[in-house]
């Protein structure tokens, strides 16, 4: 249709409709311009839009998983501590630091005096990043500390004797400052894991709650009182 419109003069094929409210092309051009529905695209968009509605349900019922998970873990882990017989009292935890400072002690003081001869110097740190590595296997049954003082470390979660893994996890940091401070470069840095780590833990069993140490936190570990 190349009509003009007669009161417009404005041909009809450059515009929609014509924009004269009293044009009679008014309503046939608007009809003519006007799209055509599409019931097929809404009724196909329809259940894309409601597509996500399973992820979400998933979504929520993996969410409902995790929190029911971390309940259980804190009751669990509240069990743990309130349990007879797992309770630091204020005895347990001087014979704690009477036994473990002058171990610790020794380590440092005789690394401190084979440093004098180099040799002897890194077989004393390397013998004592083994040691540290291996003490807490089953609750500590190699740690002097631990023979003298009769205290245990179990798992903080479950109460059970924790794994190999969490044993070395605990001592970590004075594995790495041990083998640190016989490095040529870097001896300061092993110097300072050993000495503010050593005064940091000390404090923490004093203070924290929990009396755990910054291994207790990194392993998932803590020290319970001997049995019976």
């Amino acid at each position: 249709m190349s009509a003009t419109c007669g009161l417009c003069n404005d041909t009809l094929d450059d515009a929609q409709y014509c924009i004269v409210p009293e044009c009679p092309h008014r309503d046939e051009a608007r009809a003519a311009a006007a799209p055509s529905p599409q019931v097929t695209t809404s009724e196909t968009a329809a259940p894309e839009s409601a597509a996500p509605a399973p992820a979400a349900s998933n979504t929520s019922a993996q969410h409902s998983t995790r929190g029911s998970r971390g309940t259980t873990a804190r009751a669990a882990h509240a069990a743990v501590m309130g349990a007879p017989g797992t309770e630091m009292t204020s005895g347990h935890t001087v014979r704690r630091l009477l036994c473990s400072g002058p171990e610790f002690l020794l380590l440092l003081g005789g690394e401190m005096l084979m440093a004098l001869v180099t040799p002897l110097g890194i077989l004393w740190s390397l013998t004592a990043a083994a040691y540290m590595a291996t003490k807490d296997r089953k609750g500590g049954v190699l740690s002097l500390s631990k023979h003298f003082s009769g205290l245990r470390v179990v798992d903080a979660e479950t109460g059970a004797v924790p794994t190999d893994k969490q044993a070395f996890l605990r001592n970590s940091m004075y594995v790495v400052g041990w083998i640190l401070a016989v490095l040529p470069g870097v001896e300061v840095f092993g110097w300072s894991l050993l000495v503010f780590g050593g005064v940091i833990d000390m404090l923490l069993v004093l203070f924290d709650p929990e009396g755990r140490r910054i291994g207790d936190r990194i392993a998932g570990t803590r020290v319970i009182p001997p049995r019976g």
